[in-house]
């Protein structure tokens, strides 16, 4: 069967970009993309820092006007559009608007869209305009880090008019740099690394398989860019997230022996699993991670992913298929573009999150519920060198309600500029994120990781969890210089959070991952759910408690090492240093109990808190 790429948004990337002079010096555009699939709506755009605005290059097939826009969710409500064109008798013009709440349009008093130039050439409309990235105009959309969906529509005259279908919106974090792949990209090897199964027909599914590198590689390589695959838009709807994992083995273990009879596996459920024959806790050096709406990863051009002197990868898949349907056959997985000539930096990857088996919960019915997860100074002096590691890209990760996502970053009693920041976070849309500049991270420093959740669409209590309808609270750092570590976790001691709810201690059901109360015994049986939905009366003292836990409780924090320990490998049976086995195995259902001892922690002491405002002058003004 042949295997498509993936193309999460209408978008195809045809060419580079082309050149631009702003203030006599010549620029580059991004990839030129066209925003239909008529391919008639052509856009580039850059970031101009030094005239603090953003610069677009439209090109239609229209002799009729062009709109552009800014909206925070893609839709017409409080958006922020131009319309522009060139009149039959050759005159440019440009009106600036913006639409209220019920999407009726409405000219801005104050014109912030300027038009740098305009032509009419062959049947097509080209257009040079700019925006300044914040206006300070109350009816402008402030271009900030977070997502914002452009919209764009054309008609075949000037005269403006309902759109009808020449309409829509390409969903983009304007202000991130644009990594473009390396010239020789093309012709360079590529590692395809698929797995296709026959989904279970249950509601969530962790797919594990093992994978060999290509014939031939007997040393250092580097992966240099990542391309989402997917055989059909079934698989492509089906699947919720994929991890590429490197496998290593202590010393005294030949790694053929462990893995080569598993390359011709199936696979399995990776953690679900009484009878597991993958040893996943030897394959937890993260390389590469795609999740709903992202795209292909491009490394920057002095950093590369080592490849080749470790034979086995495994790559986990998670398949959502709430409606249980039987006989449902997707492949998934990635293509890895490598290269023999190795670049300046290694690179690597790590999770910070709240811990995937610890407990939190969102009261139903929530709006702007906090929950954080923290990586201590204990657990960074342990991870990072003392020279420090430098963070490229970053990748937030959370399900449907998931609103905001911010990485917080302290280092000697101060608060510094958060190093990533989305307050539109969309699930759909999980892309991995260049930084403007690069972020040192430093032994000793402490990372505290921000989710924000929104339920008010559900009256049913959101918790933590495995599940498709569980939510995670989860970000992937990319950085220079690789460490052997793969994850820096925490979480609240779940009793605290279970006592609000009258229940004493749960265990996971390992069939239907659901929580299931043991004592006290006139509960016992019901699941966790059923008691928060069904037997709780959520009045508002009982939801400031559950917050104030949340969030400011000490939480338990670890941060597992990724290089297995030199002993025989029926000892080596934790995920992480100090969980214990009892967490993963076993029979049904599974203890769920916190971590033992590792470091406990919470907000740091601060002098000063980082605090991001706007520098626009007072309206009184």
């Amino acid at each position: 069967m042949k295997i498509l790429p993936y193309f999460p948004v209408l978008l195809l990337v045809v060419a580079a970009a082309a050149d631009v002079i702003i203030d006599g010096i010549l620029k580059n555009y991004s990839d030129k993309q066209f925003l239909d699939h008529k391919r008639r709506y052509q856009l580039e755009y850059l970031v101009d820092w030094e005239g603090k605005r953003v610069v677009f290059n439209v090109t239609v097939e229209t002799i009729g006007w062009v709109g552009l826009g800014i909206s925070k969710d893609g839709t017409m409500n409080n958006a922020d559009i131009m319309i522009a064109g060139v009149t039959q008798e050759g005159k440019q013009y440009i009106s600036d608007y913006h639409t209220d709440c019920n999407r009726n349009l409405k000219a801005d008093a104050k014109q912030d869209w300027e038009l740098l130039g305009a032509s009419e050439t062959s049947g097509r409309t080209i257009l040079q305009i700019s925006r300044q990235i914040d206006t300070c105009d109350p009816d402008d959309y402030p271009i900030t880090e977070d997502l914002a969906s452009i919209i764009w529509a054309y008609g075949e005259t000037d005269a403006v008019k309902y759109h009808h279908d020449q309409r829509g919106r390409f969903r983009v974090h304007l202000l991130d740099p644009v990594v473009h792949p390396a010239p020789t990209s093309s012709i360079l090897p590529k590692w395809r690394v698929t797995k296709k199964i026959t989904v279970p027909a249950k509601e969530t599914t962790y797919w594990c398989s093992i994978h060999k590198i290509p014939p031939g590689i007997n040393r250092k390589h580097h992966l240099i860019e990542f391309h989402p695959v997917f055989d059909s838009q079934l698989s492509v709807d089906h699947a919720r997230h994929y991890l590429l994992y490197r496998c290593d083995v202590p010393p005294n273990m030949d790694p053929r022996v462990i893995f080569e009879p598993l390359v011709t596996y199936p696979g399995e459920e990776c953690y679900f699993n009484n009878n597991r024959r993958i040893p996943i806790q030897l394959c937890r050096n993260l390389i590469y991670g795609w999740a709903v709406g992202g795209q292909n990863v491009v490394l920057p051009g002095d950093v590369g992913i080592p490849f080749g002197e470790s034979a086995y990868y495994m790559l986990e898949v998670s398949y959502d298929n709430p409606e249980e349907i039987t006989g449902l056959t997707l492949e998934v997985g990635l293509e890895a573009i490598y290269t023999s000539k190795l670049r300046t930096f290694d690179g690597g990857a790590f999770f910070i999150n709240y811990d995937l088996f610890g407990l939190f919960m969102v009261p139903p019915g929530s709006q702007n519920f906090d929950v954080y997860s923290h990586c201590d100074s204990r657990c960074t002096s342990e991870m990072i060198p003392a020279k420090g590691i430098d963070v490229f890209a970053v990748q937030g990760h959370s399900k449907r309600p998931g609103r905001k996502i911010k990485l917080r970053h302290y280092r000697n009693d101060y608060e510094l500029p958060w190093i990533y920041k989305d307050f539109n976070f969309d699930w759909t849309f999980q892309t991995v994120r260049h930084l403007q500049t690069e972020r040192k991270l430093l032994p000793g420093d402490h990372l505290s990781l921000n989710c924000v959740y929104d339920n008010t669409y559900t009256n049913v209590t959101s918790f933590s969890g495995f599940s498709s309808l569980n939510q995670m609270c989860l970000i992937v750092v990319y950085h220079k210089t690789e460490i052997p570590y793969y994850s820096c976790a925490s979480q609240i001691p779940q009793e605290k959070l279970l006592n609000l709810v009258g229940v004493q201690n749960v265990t996971w059901d390992m069939i239907t991952q659901r929580r299931i109360v043991t004592s006290p015994n006139g509960l016992s049986g019901k699941t966790l759910a059923q008691i928060t939905d069904e037997d709780t009366t959520w009045f508002e003292q009982l939801r400031s408690a559950v917050a104030t836990i949340t969030y400011a409780s000490p939480q338990t924090v670890a941060c597992p090492i990724t290089t297995p320990p030199n002993e025989p490998l029926e000892t080596v049976v934790s995920l992480a240093r100090g969980y214990g086995d009892q967490t993963l195995m076993g029979s049904t259902p599974v203890p769920i109990i916190t971590p033992g001892p590792h470091s406990v922690s919470g907000f740091p002491y601060t002098n000063t808190q980082y605090n991001r405002v706007r520098n626009c002058p007072s309206p009184n003004n």
